[in-house]
Order: C-alpha cells, then sequence, then structure tokens
C-alpha cells in the first residue's frame, strides 16, 4: 500500500526508477498489475508514452514469447532444423495467439495508444477526434442548400488548384449560426468527413480562465495541433464564449486578450496551411464585428429550424425501427416550428412512452401527448379542483376557441383541453402553426389575436358576470405587451412616431392604448354573444371529456354553427 501511495502521488520519481537500469524497478511494475495500471494512467495524463516505456513493452513482449518457445521440447535433426515435439503448425500459431493475450493489460493498453500519441495537444486538453470519415452528410436529412454549399469548401480544400486558377482564395473559417438543436456541430463533424480531414473539437467556454494570458496560450496550443495534423478542421462549439463584443474600457481583461489572440490567428498574415476554423453559435448578434469579418469567417451560414421537407428527411431517419401508428405526414404537420432535436425526442419519448406502458406501437394519441408535455410541460400529478373553479376554467378556453373560430387571419384552432397535468396552466387552447414563415406582421393578425387573447376574460364576465377569476392574468399581460409594440415600434396606432419623451404623449399613448383595449374587448364579447348556445355546448362537451380535438370541434359547429353576422363590423 506504501509503494501505491508514492507511486500514485509522486509518479516522477517512478519514471525515474523505471527508467533506470536497475531490474527491480521493472521487475515490479510488470508483475504487480495494480501498479502498472497507475503508471500507464500517470502517462496518458502526460500526453505521450516515453521511449524508453515503449521499447521496454516490446523487449517486455518478445522475451515472454521467447522464454516460452525455450521451454518447448525440441528435436534437432541436423544442423539447421528445429522440430517442436507435439505442436502442429496450427496449434503451435494458436499458442502464440493465446501468449500475446496473456500479455500484461497495461502493455496492451499502452500499445493500443500508441498509434494516437501524436494527436494529442501539448497539455492533454485537446486532441483529434476518431476517424472522422465514418460522418458524412447522408447522416443529416434536408437541408441541402447548406449541404452544397459546405460541399463546395469541401472541393476548394481538396483541390484548391480548380479556383486559385481564377484568383480566388480558399475560406478561412465557416460560421454556423441559428437556433438550437438543428445540428450545427453534426454538420461541422460531417463536413470533416466530407472533406477527409482530422477533426479537432473543443468549446469556447475552455478559453474562459481568471488569469490572463492562459486562454490565449490554449488557443496557440490548440492551432499548433491543427497545423500538426493537417488537413484539419477545428471545430470551436458555443462561439460566442470567446467571440463576444470586447468591452468599451481601455483595460480589457482576460476575455478580450483571448479573443485578441485568435484574431492574430485567424488574420490571414500567418498562413495555416490546409486547416478550415468552423465555429457555431445561437447568438450572432453579440459577436464583435472583428471576429466575424470576411477574412476570418468568410462564410456565416444560418442553419434555420427545418421547414416542412427537410422534417420529412429527419423523421425517415429517427423513425427507423420505431413502431409508430402515425403517417409521416401527420408526423410532419405536428412537428411544425421544432428543432431537429425536438423531433428526434418525441419519437424517442413516444417510444418509452409506449414500452413504460405496454402499449407498443405507439399511437396518435400517445404521440400528440408526449407532443403537449414538450410545447407545455408536464405536472407529476394531478391538482385537486373543485367542480366550480373546473367550470371556470372550461368558459374561459371556450371563450378563446370560439373567438379564434370567428377571425381570417389568426391561426385555427386544433385542440382545447382543461386536463390539470399540465405544469403551466389549468387549460389551453393549441392552435396550428402555419409552416411558413413571412417575416412581417400584419395588423389584421395582430387585432384578431388580441381578440383571441381576451375571449377568455370577456367569457369570464358573460357567463359569471361580476364574479370573474385572476387566470386571466397571463392573457392581459400578453394582450398589453403586444398593443405597446403596435403603438410604439411597428407604427400600428393613430400617429406614426410617438416620441414619449414628455410627459403630454406619454398621456396620449396611453390614452391611445386604453381606447385599443376597450373596442377590441367589446368586439371579443360580441362575438361571444352571437354565439351563446355554441359556448354552451363547448363548456357541457369540455366538463364531460376534458379535451376536444380538431375532428370533434368540427363535429360539434355542425350540430350549432358559428355565426357569422359579425363579420363584417369585425373583421
Amino acid at each position: 500500500m506504501i509503494c501505491l501511495a508514492f507511486a500514485y502521488r509522486t509518479p516522477l520519481s517512478l519514471l525515474q526508477r523505471f527508467r533506470s537500469d536497475a531490474a527491480t524497478p521493472r521487475t515490479l511494475l510488470h508483475n504487480n498489475e495494480t501498479l502498472s495500471n497507475l503508471y500507464l494512467d500517470y502517462i496518458e495524463k502526460l500526453g505521450r508514452i516515453p521511449v524508453n516505456t515503449r521499447s521496454y513493452m516490446d523487449t517486455i513482449e518478445n522475451r515472454k514469447i521467447a522464454e516460452e518457445r525455450r521451454r518447448r521440447p525440441t528435436i534437432t535433426i541436423g544442423a539447421n532444423l528445429r522440430i517442436s515435439s507435439g505442436f502442429s503448425e496450427e496449434e503451435d500459431e494458436e499458442t502464440e495467439e493465446d501468449e500475446e493475450e496473456e500479455a500484461p493489460s497495461w502493455v496492451r493498453r499502452a500499445m493500443a495508444r500508441k498509434s494516437n500519441v501524436e494527436k494529442v495537444s501539448e497539455s492533454g486538453m485537446f486532441r483529434v477526434e476518431g476517424d472522422s470519415s465514418l460522418y458524412n452528410f447522408t447522416r443529416i436529412g434536408g437541408y441541402h442548400g447548406i449541404k452544397k454549399e459546405l460541399m463546395q469548401v469541401v472541393d476548394m480544400m481538396n483541390h484548391p488548384g480548380n479556383y486559385t486558377q481564377y484568383n480566388v482564395r480558399i475560406p478561412r473559417g465557416v460560421l454556423l449560426e441559428g437556433p438550437p438543436g438543428n445540428g450545427k456541430t453534426l454538420l461541422a463533424k460531417c463536413f470533416a468527413g466530407e472533406a477527409k480531414s482530422n477533426f479537432i473539437r473543443c468549446s469556447g467556454a475552455e478559453f474562459n480562465e481568471k488569469y490572463i494570458g492562459v486562454g490565449s496560450s490554449r488557443l496557440r496550443e490548440l492551432f499548433k495541433l491543427a497545423t500538426d495534423n493537417q488537413p484539419a478542421v477545428l471545430f470551436i462549439d458555443e462561439f460566442d464564449a470567446i467571440g463576444r463584443k470586447r468591452g468599451d474600457d481601455a483595460s480589457g481583461g482576460e476575455r478580450d486578450t483571448t479573443l485578441n489572440q485568435l484574431l492574430t490567428l485567424m488574420d490571414g498574415f500567418e498562413s495555416l496551411g490546409n486547416v478550415l476554423v468552423m465555429g457555431a453559435t445561437n447568438r450572432v448578434d453579440i459577436l464583435d464585428p472583428a471576429a466575424t469579418r470576411p477574412g476570418r469567417f468568410d462564410k456565416i451560414i444560418h442553419v434555420p429550424n427545418p421547414d416542412i421537407d427537410t422534417r420529412r428527411e429527419i423523421l425517415d431517419i429517427h423513425i427507423k425501427n420505431k413502431p409508430i401508428e402515425v403517417p409521416s405526414d401527420d408526423l410532419v404537420k405536428m412537428t411544425t416550428g421544432f428543432s431537429g432535436a425536438m423531433i428526434e425526442n418525441l419519437l424517442n419519448e413516444a417510444i418509452l412512452t409506449g414500452i413504460r406502458n405496454f402499449s407498443l406501437p405507439v399511437s396518435r394519441e400517445t404521440v400528440e401527448t408526449i407532443r403537449q408535455r414538450m410545447v407545455f410541460g408536464v405536472s407529476l400529478g394531478k391538482r385537486n379542483i373543485t367542480a366550480n373553479t373546473l367550470r371556470r376554467i372550461a368558459v374561459h378556453e371556450a371563450g378563446h376557441l370560439i373567438n379564434a373560430l370567428a377571425t381570417r387571419y389568426y391561426e385555427k384552432p386544433v385542440k382545447i383541453t382543461i386536463d390539470t397535468t399540465d405544469a403551466r396552466s389549468l387549460g389551453m387552447t393549441i392552435f396550428e402553426k402555419e409552416d411558413v414563415d413571412d417575416g412581417i406582421l400584419i395588423r389584421d393578425y395582430l387585432d384578431e389575436k388580441i381578440r383571441v387573447l381576451l375571449g377568455g376574460r370577456a367569457a369570464e364576465e358573460i357567463v359569471f358576470g361580476y364574479s370573474m377569476s385572476s387566470g386571466s392574468v397571463a392573457d392581459l399581460q400578453s394582450a398589453f405587451q403586444l398593443i405597446k409594440k403596435m403603438m410604439l415600434e411597428f407604427g400600428m396606432g393613430e400617429h406614426v412616431v410617438y416620441p414619449f419623451l414628455s410627459e403630454e404623449y406619454k398621456k396620449r399613448i396611453d390614452d391611445e392604448m386604453y381606447r385599443y383595449v376597450e373596442a377590441s374587448y367589446k368586439k371579443s364579447k360580441d362575438v361571444l354573444r352571437k354565439n351563446g348556445a355554441l359556448l354552451n355546448l363547448i363548456v357541457d362537451q369540455l366538463l364531460d371529456r376534458k379535451t376536444l380535438n380538431q375532428q370533434e370541434i368540427t363535429l360539434l359547429l355542425k350540430t350549432i354553427p358559428l355565426s357569422t353576422e359579425y363579420n363584417q363590423s369585425i373583421l
């Protein structure tokens, strides 16, 4: 135990003993596997296997085989012929294989690492990852435009002569930006596989340290590892941790010093050879302009949430061997607005739920439940709610539903529920998102959205009169924030611009917002009064079934059609 503690706490002394010519340390290291493993862990952290250690491992293995062969009884015939007695050639080969397997485990472990020793940085903090050729763009569904752009960069790395003849500069860096969960890291690794390049991955947070100079030193070490293992793709994940805008103070700090070192390494004065720097971030808006300028990151590629075609291809990849009884087109529609990671998680959680409940193959209801849990959260238990409160919740949600059905531009409702297993609210009305992102909002859409938000409060007032509840607090806050943006930012008020620097203008803005809210609330109540019978029917059905899907809502509308007498004056 004393020897083991000594070897673990002071491995350098053990190394000195190991390098000496004395036989005792080597015999101790060879016969004691626990001590050998401690020594091997040390030299692994050291980042290299000493030369004497390599030669010793070879010597140990060769001597053991030679010693076993000398123990075999032999018959000598003539001067140059030795025949092993009792062993055929096949048995002899098998015996040699067994002897190799009987070598100490620490020898076999170290020999297996010899090929990768040169692909670790000096401190051992960064390393070249395994065979990146196993990854290619076939692992990624959709995003064909992005893959086409990156494939041209691959061709420029592998065949630079085809571009330099046109005086074209090969990109030094590619920055992938976009919302999380859409495969930016996987794109980078598959890019390295397509380029048949070494792949070195790190995080921007690894360069943030308390002491000035540490991050810069690590960057130099990282770039040296990349240049020593060309061709290489150097990928920095969470690039905003290192590339954030520098501060206004002249003194700077560790983060500013680290960023300055990165800018120097990528400024183009010193060639990086066949090394491409790739970065990934969710916050391109906070990056320093000097880091994202052409010449450092020549290409900034936006990786958005998948569109309908990309979602279909992602589903085709992740649905393999998963027993899910939902048509592919329905899954594509259900995952509108999802990221790639959310799509994969939806299918994974659906299968886990099916296994847990012994309900494989997975039904549409299970997938819908998992989708609802991902979007709205889930509580581990039901709340104890009185019948009166449950009726209030049903009235509130029915008010949202009827106002949404009466809109022309707003999303159509696909589900309404008063199921109390949700972690955020007692009830909800779910709308179907359009698979189109125009990038702009029209006033008609915003007017209808505000009326839908106020519909729950309006329904409570119509049914319960003065005895209203606090359940509308989130709806009122959302409506107020939206109206404020419409007036002050979108230019949708009575005046295009509001200075709001004087008390007079603040009062005008308050008055206009008040008039707008009152008008919208009046229209929302008007819709509900015109459809009082439908409101009562929906409330009764909710109390009975707890949840109504799109098909059930359609059947209710056939029983009592939605009144459209107000459309000319409201829409």
